[in-house]
């Protein structure tokens, strides 16, 4: 009992640690150029319903949730994503694999802006 007990302390310690973080002030390098010329006519892609997804992953020996969205009818999804240590929004079509659908909503002109701003 005392094990789990600790377990749990120190699960909280580190949720209190993490949550610190959330409200910090911070800012997205965007690489406009990208935006514009790459992913946001890939924007039109998506159908009229959209999924908010997430697959479960591990990275370095630390679990974690991926969340992403995803067209209903077809593979297209945004996402954050990363190569090496460079951080980036990425559109595809790559299939996603094993993946949880968390809630459905629908593709309006404020959802598509959104996605613009991302």
């Amino acid at each position: 009992k005392l094990i789990l007990l600790d377990s749990l302390l120190q699960e909280m310690a580190t949720y209190e640690d993490e949550k610190t973080s959330w409200g910090v002030s911070h800012r997205l390098n965007i690489n406009q150029q990208r935006s514009e010329q790459h992913l946001l006519p890939l924007l039109d892609k998506f159908g009229s319903t959209l999924l908010l997804c997430y697959a479960n992953k591990n990275l370095y020996g630390c679990d974690y949730e991926h969340w992403f969205v995803k067209d209903k009818q077809s593979d297209w999804k945004i996402e954050f994503s990363q190569n090496n240590t460079v951080f980036h929004v990425n559109v595809d079509c790559n299939p996603v694999g094993e993946h949880w659908e968390q809630q459905e909503f629908a593709m309006t002109a404020e959802v598509k802006e959104r996605m613009k701003k991302v």
